[in-house]
């Protein structure tokens, strides 16, 4: 069933419970207290009011319907977003490095106007060239592949006219609208048949429209702009939907390879940006398999050259960094030069070294580089990511003032690390669903506590709802009422708990910006006032005004925190303002969802800190609690993505540092 129809569903049942509770209730009133040709102009004025309102939604939809002008909106949301993330991947001052990249030609049909290199300043002019404009981004592990995406992606914006699509970054790991290849399951996912170009467009559109949401953008919207050509997917990480590092043919990146292949817009192909390491990407090659009717560059390793170019923009001429500055010189092959062959590593590295207390003085020098300890180029990959997990804990503080400790952080890390892992090895499945080896998504992380918290939760809202009521009916003296309402509590309780999967169908705070948020807050107030006051209407006919407004308000909550507790949100509030140690016990039990706020990407721990919102979600144990209108691991609420990391055998602290360096 779709949203639509789910929707005229639920307003549906609404409806008639209020009016059958509503009728129940006055059947209680002595003749005389209600007037019937008020109650008569009362029922007419609710349904003119309800007309009313179905217009103006209507309105409102159609109101959205500018596709151009909604480009531009969602267009400054993008550039704001995407600013930030590239402060939090560059760090410091945002100084890039000028990264060159080279065509690799494919087996067959490139586009056309591929120049045979360039580099990270003058992409938006190699990506105007390309017809069809797809590029296919390809480099090894930190070679700077996202941020080649970003600034081009930012650029695009930038320079972008009324008519131009809009680029959208959407993480691959996320592409959970991807067809299964099943045995006849379709002849679109057969081994060697295309994929049907109109399924194509519908598996992209779908998948694309609900990321639009993030950006407060409705699903009408979204197909409009989808429609009339206004998006341009960039697509960021295909290495990562799969755990190994070679993707066989029953691959999801080869499904999404066929995918975007059959995604055509008119008679052409339709343009996206795409980004993969390239051992994985040549993997896919050697299946015969690659982007068709693209450009495929490759980033090249930084020379010691552009190392040392760099470091003298961060830093100036100071003689700290002489004996790094000589050796890049005169030993390019050397271990020092290795290591600071990547973006990555080479920002890191000037990053940590420039950092100082409070007194001025520098906490780490440049020449411990050069130490005798450091002679391989892994040696000082690990060195320089034990000093990035101090400097990020250190700093950024949590609104009470404190910091995590590395060592807090790194046991958080080998928990998911270890999690990924173990579910990657072992393809265990928990209600039905086989558990990621490869995302971190922040409400499906809830089988990481166990079985035990699941059951004490449970029990939890089970006692409440049960408890409350029997004992308010057991002081009027039990009737058959008592058993009905224990039964609904229970058939509540159970239909919320068989839930253990829902999608959330909102990722972000409620405000009242736009005509979605409006309309997103009119149904809340609405579901809250039916939840919590319609019992109230049944107490004020049966039992008097005592006993109804008592029902309102101590039945009606009871029952509305199994059934829509977990489509409120309280626990995010809580949860991201006192730290680590409180969101278990706010979040949990003050209500059973929780919406966590955390970074998008497990390689920006620099510049945010995530790890408060992920230990609200470690401890939150059940599928009921997954119903969180929350994004997956997303700093500001702005664009909520799935973090994938690559779990490693020689452990936790590896497998999360293969995530950072992807990047």
């Amino acid at each position: 069933m779709n949203r639509r129809k789910a929707g005229w569903l639920w307003a549906f049942v609404c409806v008639v419970a209020v009016a059958t509770v509503a009728a129940w209730g006055l059947q209680g009133l002595k003749r005389g207290d209600v007037d019937p040709v008020g109650a008569a102009f009362a029922f007419a004025g609710l349904v003119v009011a309800g007309w009313s309102g179905w217009l103006s939604w209507q309105g409102l939809r159609h109101q959205e319907s500018d596709a151009v002008a909604m480009a531009g909106r969602l267009a400054q949301a993008v550039l704001r977003a995407e600013t930030d993330a590239r402060a939090q991947l560059l760090g410091g001052d945002g100084t890039t490095i000028d990264v060159r990249f080279r065509f690799r030609p494919a087996a067959a049909r490139d586009a056309a106007g591929a120049a045979l290199e360039g580099r990270l300043s003058e992409v938006v002019s190699y990506y105007r060239q390309l017809r069809p404009g797809r590029l296919v981004i390809t480099g090894a592990p930190g070679s700077g592949k996202t941020v080649l995406a970003l600034e081009l992606l930012l650029a695009l914006l930038e320079e972008r006219k009324p008519e131009d699509p809009v680029p959208v970054r959407l993480p691959l790991a996320s592409w959970d609208t991807l067809p299964v290849a099943h045995p006849g399951t379709g002849p679109s996912m057969s081994a060697g048949t295309a994929l049907d170009p109109g399924e194509a467009v519908q598996v992209i559109r779908a998948w694309v429209c609900r990321h639009l949401s993030r950006y407060r953008i409705s699903p009408t919207t979204a197909e409009a702009l989808m429609d009339a050509g206004l998006i341009l997917p960039v697509l960021d990480g295909l290495d990562e939907m799969d755990a190994g590092d070679t993707p066989g043919y029953g691959s999801r990146a080869r499904q999404a390879l066929d995918v975007l292949n059959a995604f055509q817009r008119g008679r052409a192909k339709a343009g996206l940006v795409l980004t993969c390491r390239s051992g994985q990407y040549r993997a896919l090659e050697a299946l015969e398999v690659w982007a068709k009717d693209a450009v495929r560059v490759e980033i090249s390793q930084i020379s010691p050259d552009q190392a040392r170019l760099f470091i003298q923009r961060r830093v100036g001429s100071t003689p700290r960094w002489q004996g790094v500055l000589e050796t890049l010189g005169r030993a390019p092959s050397s271990p020092l030069a290795r290591a600071l062959s990547t973006p990555w590593r080479l920002t890191v590295a000037v990053t940590v070294h420039e950092q100082r207390d409070l007194t001025g003085a520098y906490l780490h020098s440049p020449q411990d580089l050069l130490g005798p300890a450091l002679g391989t180029d892994r040696a000082i990959r690990d060195y320089l990511l034990e000093l990035f997990l101090q400097d990020a804990t250190a700093r950024h503080r949590n609104q009470r003032g404190g910091t995590y400790t590395p060592a807090q952080v790194r046991a958080w890390l080998g928990v998911l690390a270890a999690y990924l892992n173990t579910n990657a090895v072992t393809g265990r499945t928990v209600a039905g669903r086989t558990l990621s080896g490869t995302d971190l998504v922040l409400h499906e992380l809830w089988p990481l506590a166990g079985s035990r918290p699941r059951i004490v939760h449970a029990a939890l809202l089970a006692v409440m709802p049960l408890g409350v009521t029997a004992l308010y009916l057991w002081t009027d003296g039990p009737t058959l009422l008592t058993g009905l309402f224990i039964a609904l509590a229970l058939l509540i309780f159970g239909l919320t708990w068989s839930v253990a999967w829902p999608e959330p169908s909102w990722a972000a705070e409620v405000w009242l910006r736009t005509p979605q948020d409006r309309r997103t807050t009119g149904y809340r107030i609405q579901l809250w006032l039916v939840n919590r006051f319609a019992p109230g209407f049944w107490g004020l006919g049966r039992c008097g005004w005592g006993s109804g407004v008592r029902g309102a308000c101590v039945i009606s909550p009871c029952f509305c925190v199994p059934a829509a507790g977990p489509r409120l949100c309280p626990g995010v509030w809580a949860g991201s303002c006192v730290g680590p140690p409180m969101p278990v016990c706010s979040a949990v039990l003050a209500s059973p969802t929780s919406s966590a706020i955390a970074n998008s990407r497990t390689g920006s721990l620099t510049h945010q800190p995530p790890l408060r919102a992920v230990v609200l979600r470690l401890d939150t144990p059940s599928g009921c609690a997954a119903r969180a209108k929350a994004g997956t691991l997303d700093t500001k609420g702005r664009q909520p993505q799935r973090a994938a990391v690559r779990p490693d055998s020689s452990g936790a602290a590896r497998a999360w540092a293969g995530a950072s360096l992807a990047r």
